[in-house]
């Protein structure tokens, strides 16, 4: 009796390692995305200390680490983040899954290559209603 039970504990085995194939797939795609978002954002700021994170699938959030771009005044630092978080956006194969972007302007020190702190204060959040190409141009006057 044990022999005939073989191919359905087989064919179960097969089901799961095809399953987990799937969802590494779907992993390194999903990684594959959020580089390019960090090279296209890493390209426009000069500035290779972009963090890109995605979390549940729906939102995305940048750091942009040590930048002076910190030290602007509010309204510029919103703009600017503004301005990464439709690039973000725009770069993002999956981009009709996302909620929300937000972009922080943070700070990273290390102490005795042991201790680090992370200041992430500046965070702006922008819906996805706010980033596509058809919301960009609204504020601005057409002759």
């Amino acid at each position: 009796m044990p022999r005939r039970c073989t191919p359905a504990i087989g064919f179960v085995i097969l089901l799961a390692l095809l399953v987990s194939c799937s969802g590494v797939h779907e992993m390194a795609a999903t990684l594959q995305d959020l580089q390019k978002v960090q090279r296209d954002l890493a390209k426009e700021l000069g500035n290779n200390e972009i963090r890109v994170n995605l979390n549940n699938g729906r939102f995305l959030s940048i750091g942009v680490v040590n930048s002076p771009l910190r030290a602007l005044p509010a309204d510029q630092r919103n703009a600017k983040a503004l301005e990464l978080a439709r690039i973000a956006y725009n770069s993002y194969p999956s981009r009709s899954a996302l909620n929300s972007i937000s972009v922080t302007f943070a700070s990273h020190r290390s102490y005795l290559g042991v201790f680090t702190y992370d200041d992430y204060r500046d965070a702006f959040s922008f819906e996805a209603s706010q980033l596509t190409s058809e919301t960009q141009h609204l504020g601005e006057s057409h002759p």
